[in-house]
């Protein structure tokens, strides 16, 4: 085996955490020989003793393990001091991986990541990029390409939360049937069926002020994780902002190819976001923009834990 930093720390949007988790695995499995283990930990939820006494000894027949730690950012004092101490003398086959979607700049984790392995901060300006080519590799392993402007669409359709490009995109291949090109045209077709996914159909139910239906489908969602939370906040304020563009727009006056311009709405979408932006009042839009920003905020740097803290947020949303 070769010598490799046993510590790693990913601070980013989920979707780049996860791009670059993936990159870092794949350069330790072509220099580790034998069978690795990979453990996903939420830190939420799960004891840091733990992880590192099961860091301590292997399991039978494997040569290397490799622990994906979640919510890096929820770590308190205590917990660094206890891997300060493991890090004294680490275990040579187990390998720690943190992931934070942020983190406040004076958290001391960053600091023993520093001392003892390497931090990477993944800049928000390579997300488009990497959105691009991760839709190019995987219709490529279906045998399928893609038009560079259907992938604009889905780059914009997206906005601020890519990681759920990967459920969208599985979709996508089924309903292109034997079609080998993804067109602008086809996306047309399937945006009639995006409003029945999960994320979609949460955007929905706020625009109409269903606060039951809306806290069901957040709870369905949040069964992914903490990481998943956070990139639902980012979806729902790219969509929000448009939908606040929209209504502007709207209580201006201005006809509905002005606001499907400006707020990128295209083909059959249309009669549906207009649906969702007449059912939502300009206050309304305003103050829940206001107060998920701060809710991002909080989450995003462990002041707030959890995905009940975004319930009272729908509730006031909704209301």
């Amino acid at each position: 085996m070769k010598s490799q930093i046993f510590l790693s720390l990913l601070i980013g949007d989920p979707f780049l955490v996860r791009e670059k988790r993936k990159q870092l695995v794949s350069g330790l499995k072509k220099d580790i020989a034998g069978d690795i283990t990979e453990t996903t930990v939420h830190l939420q939820s799960s004891s840091l003793d733990q992880v590192l006494a099961e860091a301590r000894t292997l399991p039978f027949l494997i040569t290397a393990q490799i622990f994906y730690l979640e919510e890096a950012h929820v770590l308190k004092k205590h917990h660094i001091e206890m891997l300060a101490t493991y890090f004294e003398k680490p275990s040579e086959s187990s390998y720690f991986i943190f992931e934070s979607s942020g983190m406040d700049k004076k958290h001391p984790l960053l600091d023993l990541v520093k001392s003892r392995g390497r931090v990477f901060l993944l800049e928000e300006s390579s997300k488009r990029t990497a959105v691009g080519q991760f839709m190019i590799e995987k219709l490529k392993a279906y045998g399928k390409t893609i038009r560079p402007e259907a992938v604009r669409v889905l780059e914009e359709r997206m906005g601020d939360a890519p990681i759920f490009l990967d459920s969208i995109l599985e979709q996508l291949i089924n309903f292109s049937g034997e079609e080998k090109v993804i067109t602008e045209g086809m996306l047309d077709h399937f945006e009639e069926n995006w409003k029945e996914i999960d994320v979609f159909k949460l955007t929905d139910a706020l625009a109409q002020g269903n606060t039951g239906q809306s806290l069901v489908i957040l709870n369905q969602l949040a069964e992914g994780g903490e990481t998943e939370v956070i990139s639902l906040l980012g979806i729902l304020h790219w969509n929000l902002k448009r939908f606040w563009r929209g209504r502007v727009m709207l209580d201006e006056g201005q006809g509905q190819d002005a606001i499907f311009k400006v707020c990128r709405i295209y083909g059959r979408q249309g009669s549906f976001f207009m649906r969702q932006l007449k059912a939502m009042p300009l206050a309304r839009l305003e103050k829940a923009l206001q107060s998920l920003f701060h809710l991002d905020w909080q989450l995003k740097t462990g002041r707030r834990e959890g995905h009940k803290a975004l319930e009272p947020w729908i509730v006031q949303a909704t209301t």
